[in-house]
């Protein structure tokens, strides 16, 4: 049973985790590890079944913080991408840019050579996300709770369950490149409950489904499932690329994609000094 000191400290890393899930290019994997709770909970939804009575008010606590962490930033963001959104892309081109050293670092804290197959799925995962690019896929908002906001939420759902369970992905990252983070930022930042019920509902599933897959993916073949990272996170890079059509922009986008990288490395500093590795 935990303590009062121990159900406020999950909400609080809770709150952490949910924050930085919620900005393109921070992991909330990431943050997990750096405060000890991640593969408490990794363990725990592999196993949910059995493990959902037990730990009941862990998840719950953690839950509560989560959802909490991932609101609060979502109203700046939108009325970022809303007025400035030249802007708000290259600062997140930036923020992605700072996380390739982390998602690097992994990979070499895998113990074993990269090889053909771990260069076979670094091309993979970047030929998913680089090819957004080339349908210019735009960032879709104003979608209200109808089949097609639903069925999109659900997707998002989805991808950030995925998210959570590997450390270094940023889900926030990945629909950011497939065109989906608007409508998800949007549906959290107002409080959409038409479009966040498909997306717990997804999360939801996405956590049943892969929590036992990842964690085998991770286990057992580390090195080339954080390979396929790193080609995602490069790709989204350049799937998120604004078209520029003027010198004050170009203007506006160096600086900001400087400041994305240098807030994105002082993050990475900052979990390095934990001195370890994420374990699957």
């Amino acid at each position: 049973m935990l303590s009062l000191y121990g159900s406020l400290r999950n909400v609080l890393v809770g709150f952490v985790v949910g924050m930085a899930s919620q900005v393109p290019g921070l992991s909330g994997g990431v943050m997990a590890i750096v405060f000890g709770v991640y593969e408490r909970l990794v363990e725990d939804l592999a196993d949910i079944y059995r493990r959902i009575r037990p730990e009941f008010l862990f998840f719950l606590t953690l839950g509560i913080g989560i959802a909490a962490g991932m609101w609060l930033p979502a109203k700046g963001i939108e009325l970022l991408m809303e007025s400035h959104y030249v802007f708000s892309m290259f600062l997140f081109i930036g923020l992605i840019a700072g996380q390739i050293p982390d998602v690097t670092r992994e990979i070499r804290c895998g113990g074993s050579p990269v090889g053909a197959g771990g260069v076979l799925c670094l091309a993979v995962g970047f030929a998913m996300t680089f090819s957004m690019m080339l349908f210019q896929l735009p960032q879709i908002s104003g979608i209200d709770g109808g089949a097609l906001g639903m069925i999109l939420m659900f997707v998002a759902g989805v991808v950030l369950a995925v998210s959570k369970l590997a450390p270094g992905i940023s889900g926030s990252t990945v629909l950011l490149a497939f065109g989906l983070f608007g409508i998800y930022n949007s549906a959290i930042a107002n409080l959409e409950f038409g479009l966040l019920v498909p997306l717990g509902l997804g999360l939801l599933l996405g956590v049943v489904v892969f929590a036992k897959v990842m964690r085998s993916l991770l286990r057992d073949h580390r090195t080339a499932t954080y390979c396929a990272i790193l080609g995602l996170t490069i790709g989204s890079v350049f799937a998120i690329i604004p078209d520029v059509h003027s010198a004050e922009e170009l203007l506006v986008g160096v600086p900001a994609t400087l400041v994305g990288i240098v807030c994105s490395l002082s993050v990475s500093y900052i979990t390095r000094r934990t001195g370890k590795c994420s374990q699957g």
